[in-house]
């Protein structure tokens, strides 16, 4: 989304809390918070996904969605052979590994892991098909929110990578596919991925082939092709028909692994227990993706379970979910009952909170959770389990012991110390307790441990660690709770547009535009391949297109050194202005004004302080309802 989308789109938040000082006609209004939570599950929906843009990795990251970020690893791009475990196989099939001939293979792109820097593809593809799995069950919570294509966007880059990450021989059979690149020495420094180099930070690749064996990367890696081709079926049909080819072929390269799980490299950072659950995972997603009975019979038979929660080593409680959300079948209806009782009834802390696991990383697990009582809700229309669903969600948000929400950047306190080498970067070592140079917005961390404690520490990597995997299930269940209890469409955009971190100029749906500000309406024509900006004085200018966005500026009205309505104090009167006057009313400490700003600013009944009726007095000036300001 576009800022001038966005702020239009805030706007109408604005408009609907201001109806009571203005007479102008609102429709569409958006939906409000139920009166049974506090929270907006919408704002934090929003939030819960800047954190994959701050974990990306690769080239052509500079000017996108986070204003800190730019490229980073991009001598991935040129790993040798020699820095691998192919041994002969580059050799063997060396087109594939080396289509452009210079003698190196091309890992770039994809996620890092966590806090670190290594990119590791089986926690990778829980994430990707986790995240898939919430847009597939509540896609109008992401269209509502103005956040589908940010969503489409992070999953479009998993589905790059992993593709990318598949080598297949000259006949179109997967021969390798690479699960890792990095390696434990990334962990001996702490800095900022754009500052490593081939010199400074070796980053070796690994790879399952027929030698290295392992069919739950592959299974898993098939699951999140499979995933991303069915949300993205009806916006992007070639890609999807693209990720669902390389899904299938993963699918058999995990078969032709014969269920072999052991690998080098990333056992001790990622050990997976087996290959069913991935199995059976990706079967439920190749079902929907491709309309083969075939995997669905095969998903039934899976019955391996050992009762933990779904996460990036055991999946069985979301195929559980999927089996149901498929089938309808009563069998598996119960199979889940019995997860969310289960799992809800061991591990509670003191005030009530579910610390699945005892502690480490537990948030995750709360979350995915949480996505067990989302999907049932949705398919038994059954609301059992809602109030105990979305007590753990308002747990994290902040209704706990410590008033600390642990999505970063949500409610008034949030850790601000996670451990995350990109946003602490100015730091030289983990233990060092200075603050961060930047907020990680819409991170999860770790979360409480099973006595309700947390400390804001950036080296307790237990409890405020950071990673791909914790994020996945929390938007997911967020879109769920949107659904089912309510939530703002703009709760977020007074942060998105007003924090530094963030570039609220990004569109996340196509490419970045350039908007002529005059004091004459300006006409911003988009279409699937090209942007054009037209800007005339006396006529306007109507063209044919897919997508029109108009922006409107207007004349300021001035008093000496006042420019009545200049938020920004840019000399102009803007919808900028409107929020970030917006912002300042429902958060003065966490948006400040400068003293001119707030004097430019009471326009509504001057006199009586900075307001929500002034934004809208601003808007109104800008919309050319009224033609002067102050408006008494």
């Amino acid at each position: 989304m576009s800022k001038n989308n966005r702020l239009k789109k805030a706007l109408t938040g604005l408009i609907s809390a201001a109806m009571l000082a203005s007479s102008m006609t609102v429709t569409g209004v958006a939906p409000t918070v139920s009166a049974a939570s506090d929270h907006d599950y919408g704002k934090a929906l929003e939030l819960s996904l800047y954190f994959y843009d701050a974990n990306k990795c690769g080239e052509d990251l500079e000017g996108k969605a986070l204003t800190w970020r730019s490229d980073c690893h991009t001598y991935d791009s040129k790993i040798s052979p020699s820095n691998t475990n192919l041994g002969g196989l580059f050799s063997q099939y060396q087109s594939s590994f080396d289509p452009d001939g210079d003698g190196t293979i091309d890992l770039s792109g994809g996620y890092h892991d966590a806090g670190d820097f290594i990119k590791f593809n089986l926690p990778a593809s829980y994430a990707a098909s986790t995240l898939a799995w919430g847009v597939y069950e509540f896609e109008d919570a992401y269209r509502e929110t103005g956040c589908l294509d940010h969503a489409h966007d992070i999953l479009k880059h998993f589905a790059d990578y992993l593709i990318k990450s598949t080598f297949l021989d000259s006949s179109g059979k997967a021969v390798a596919f690479c699960y890792q690149v990095g390696d434990g020495h990334d962990h001996d420094v702490w800095r900022a991925p754009e500052v490593d180099t081939s010199s400074s930070m070796n980053r070796p690749a690994y790879f399952v082939t027929s030698s290295n064996k392992s069919s739950d990367q592959c299974y898993e890696a098939a699951a999140a092709l499979a995933s991303i081709a069915v949300v993205l079926e009806d916006t992007d049909a070639a890609y999807a028909e693209e990720c669902t080819k390389y899904a299938e072929l993963l699918y058999k390269f995990g078969d032709e692994c014969g269920g072999s799980i052991t690998y080098e490299a990333c056992s001790s950072f990622y050990s997976s227990g087996t290959w069913k659950d991935d199995k059976a995972w990706s079967e439920c997603w190749l079902y929907l993706a491709t309309d083969n009975q075939t995997y669905l019979n095969n998903a039934k038979n899976c019955s391996e379970y050992d009762g933990w929660i779904h996460c990036w080593d055991k999946v069985m409680g979301g195929y559980y979910c999927m089996m149901y959300s498929i089938t309808g079948e009563s069998s598996w209806k119960q199979k889940v009952e019995e997860n969310l009782n289960r799992l809800s009834s061991s591990d509670n802390t003191p005030q009530g909170y579910y610390a699945i696991g005892g502690g480490w990383g537990s948030a995750r697990y709360n979350t995915a959770w949480q996505m067990y009582a989302a999907t049932y809700q949705k398919k038994s229309g059954s609301s059992n389990w809602l109030s105990k669903y979305q007590r753990q969600m308002d747990y994290l948000l902040g209704d706990n012991n410590l008033g600390m929400s642990y999505l970063i950047g949500y409610g008034d306190k949030y850790p601000v110390k996670p451990h995350h080498r990109g946003s602490g970067q100015n730091l030289s070592k983990a233990e060092d307790t200075a603050d961060q140079k930047y907020i990680l917005w819409g991170a999860l961390v770790g979360g409480p441990d099973n006595s309700d404690n947390y400390e804001d520490k950036t080296n307790d990597y237990v409890k405020n660690e950071v990673a791909i995997d914790y994020n996945a299930a929390c938007v997911g269940a967020l879109a769920g709770l949107y659904t089912y209890v309510g939530g703002t469409t703009d709760g977020a955009d007074p942060i998105i547009v007003s924090a530094s971190e963030i570039n609220s100029d990004y569109n996340f749906g196509g490419q970045q535009t350039t908007t002529t500000t005059t004091t004459t309406t300006t006409t911003t024509t988009t279409t699937t391949t090209t942007t054009t900006t037209t800007t005339t004085t006396t006529t306007t200018t109507t063209t044919t297109s897919t997508t029109t966005t108009t922006t409107t500026s207007t004349e300021p009205t001035t008093s000496g050194d006042i420019v009545y309505g200049d938020a920004n104090l840019d000399g102009e009167v803007k919808m900028a202005d409107v929020i970030k006057i917006m912002a300042h009313s429902s958060n003065p400490n966490a948006y400040p004004l400068e003293d001119q700003a707030k004097n430019n600013c009471d326009v509504y009944q001057r006199g009586d302080g900075i307001t929500l009726s002034d934004a809208l007095s601003i808007q109104k000036k800008v919309a050319q309802v009224i033609d002067t300001l102050p408006e008494s």
